[in-house]
């Protein structure tokens, strides 16, 4: 199932970034099915529009707890699921108040918020950098939004080093 690029450099990054067996499975199966090839045509495709497009790219830091009892997705050791974002994208928490947290209802505002301005003109605002940050040719490190509740200005920057970047690009080449 997995071709490592260097058996020993790769299983000691693993070794460093997992928390327990299950975790680590989790995280491993994430990056490999879903998580790096994304990113990794994100930034390709990036590359190849510069001058004519803008890219963006975020991170989920958040699950709703309803989102995990009907999935069964656990965050704590599974990290947060994919499509956990989709009831906040279609506003499920205005519609069904008594599933949700308060804090539910704002996020999903501001997640709808975000979509409708990039769906009008294409753009986030400053709020949100582009995947390339300062340019591709410029070399800068890539900038990753992170949506979250608790903190909806955090921004990462080049979160998938040593995961995407490191481990799986030459996988993915």
């Amino acid at each position: 199932m997995i071709h490592f690029t260097d058996t020993n450099t790769d299983i000691d990054l693993m070794a460093g970034v997992t928390r327990n067996e299950g975790s680590g499975f989790a995280d491993f199966f994430g990056d490999l099915i879903l998580k790096c090839p994304t990113y990794l045509f994100a930034r390709q495709f990036s590359a190849g529009v510069a001058d004519t497009h803008r890219v963006y790219f975020y991170e989920l830091d958040y699950e709703s707890e309803l989102y995990g009892k009907h999935t069964g997705c656990d965050p704590k050791t599974m990290g947060v699921c994919h499509a956990a974002d989709v009831p906040f994208v279609f506003g499920l928490p205005l519609i069904h108040t008594k599933d949700f947290l308060p804090q539910d209802l704002v996020f999903s505002r501001d997640v709808m918020r975000l979509w409708t301005k990039f769906a009008k003109d294409g753009r986030f605002g400053d709020e949100w950098p582009q995947l390339s940050g300062a340019g591709v040719s410029s070399g800068a490190a890539p900038l990753v939004r992170s949506l979250d509740p608790t903190n909806m200005s955090r921004i990462y920057t080049d979160p998938y080093h040593n995961t995407c970047d490191g481990v799986w690009q030459t996988y993915y080449q």
